[in-house]
C-alpha cells in the first residue's frame, strides 16, 4: 500500500523544474551585475543639469564640465563635476570656508579607449582641466596631468584635490593616484578593459589656511624693505607728518615707543613688583617697648 501511495504522489514536470532553474540563474546574474553604473544627471525645467540630491537648501550648488585630453591640446567632455559651497571663505573674521564636490561616473570607450591604448605604448600623459572660476565656463582653465602607466596601474582609481583661493577661484588641481610607476604594463589589457574602463573618482576641496597674525599695532612701514622704508620716511618728513615729520630734533625720526603710555612701556617691570607687594613677606618687626629696654640695658 505504501508503494502504491508513493506512486500516486504528484510530481512537478521536468520542464517546469528546468524553467525555475533558468529563472533563478537569470535573477542571480542580474543581481550580481549592475549595468546602470552611469549616473543620470537630473534635468531642471530649463533643460540644464539640476543640482544633485546631496545639495541642501542652505548650500549653493554648481555643475561644472570636467574635460580630458590625451595629447594636452585637444580636450573633450569627460563628465560632470558637482560642487557645493556650504560656507564661503570669509578670511580673518569668519575663518576658512567649507565646500564639497563629487564627480559623475566617467568612462573610456570607443575612440577615447583607443587613444588611451596608444598612449600606453608610448608612455604619454593623461590631462584633465577645469575652469578656474567654476561659475564661469569660459574662464582661464586649470590643468593637471598624470602618467597613463600610473593610471593603468592604479586601475583608474584617482583623486582630484581642488585648491581654492580666498575668492573661491580654483588655484590648482592635484591629480593623485594610489600607484606611481614609470613602466607601462607589457601584458595585454583584459577583455573588459579593452571595451571600456570606468573611473573611480574622489574629489576633495580645500581653502587656504590662515597664517599667524601679529599682536599689537604694526607700523605702516614695518614690513617694507630698508630702501622702501627709508623712502617712505623721507616722504613723511617732507610732508611734515608721520614718524619722520615734526617732533624730532634736526628732522630725525622719533622713537615709535615715545608716544606710548608709561604703563604700556614698563608693564613688565611694574607687574612683578605689584605681585611681590601684594603677597607680603618677612617677619613682623619687634615691639618698640622691647627694643627700648634692650637699648637701656646696653647703656
Amino acid at each position: 500500500r505504501e508503494r502504491r501511495r508513493a506512486a500516486h504522489t504528484p510530481t512537478a514536470p521536468p520542464t517546469m523544474v528546468a524553467r525555475l532553474w533558468v529563472l533563478l540563474a537569470v535573477a542571480q546574474h542580474c543581481a550580481a551585475f549592475d549595468f546602470d553604473d552611469e549616473e543620470d544627471v537630473p534635468m531642471n525645467g530649463a533643460g540644464g543639469a539640476a543640482a544633485p540630491a546631496f545639495f541642501d537648501d542652505d548650500a549653493t550648488g554648481l555643475t561644472v564640465e570636467l574635460e580630458h585630453s590625451f595629447d594636452g591640446k585637444t580636450f573633450s567632455p569627460r563628465g560632470k563635476l558637482f560642487y557645493r559651497d556650504s560656507k564661503p571663505y570669509t578670511g580673518a573674521s569668519g575663518g576658512a570656508g567649507r565646500a564639497s564636490a563629487r564627480a559623475a561616473q566617467a568612462k573610456l570607450s570607443g575612440v577615447s579607449m583607443a587613444e588611451f591604448q596608444r598612449l600606453l605604448t608610448t608612455g604619454g600623459y593623461y590631462t584633465v582641466r577645469l575652469p578656474s572660476v567654476l561659475s564661469e565656463p569660459q574662464s582661464m582653465p586649470v590643468f593637471a596631468s598624470v602618467s597613463v602607466c600610473s593610471l593603468m596601474a592604479s586601475k583608474f582609481e584617482e583623486r582630484l584635490h581642488l585648491s581654492l583661493a580666498s575668492s573661491g577661484r580654483v588655484s590648482g588641481i592635484s591629480y593623485i593616484l594610489p600607484v606611481a610607476t614609470t613602466q607601462c604594463p607589457t601584458a595585454p589589457l583584459q577583455r573588459m578593459a579593452l571595451d571600456e574602463a570606468l573611473f573611480n573618482t574622489t574629489v576633495t576641496v580645500a581653502f587656504p589656511e590662515e597664517g599667524a597674525k601679529p599682536h599689537g599695532k604694526v607700523p605702516e612701514h614695518g614690513f617694507l624693505p630698508p630702501e622702501a622704508r627709508a623712502k617712505l620716511q623721507r616722504q613723511q618728513a617732507a610732508n611734515g607728518g608721520g614718524p619722520g615729520g615734526a617732533g624730532g630734533e634736526g628732522g630725525a625720526p622719533q622713537d615709535p615707543a615715545a608716544g606710548q603710555s608709561f604703563l604700556r612701556r614698563y608693564w613688565m617691570y611694574i607687574l612683578p613688583a605689584v605681585i611681590m607687594l601684594s603677597m607680603g613677606g618677612g617677619e613682623p618687626p619687634a615691639a618698640e617697648g622691647g627694643a627700648a629696654a634692650a637699648g637701656g640695658g646696653a647703656a
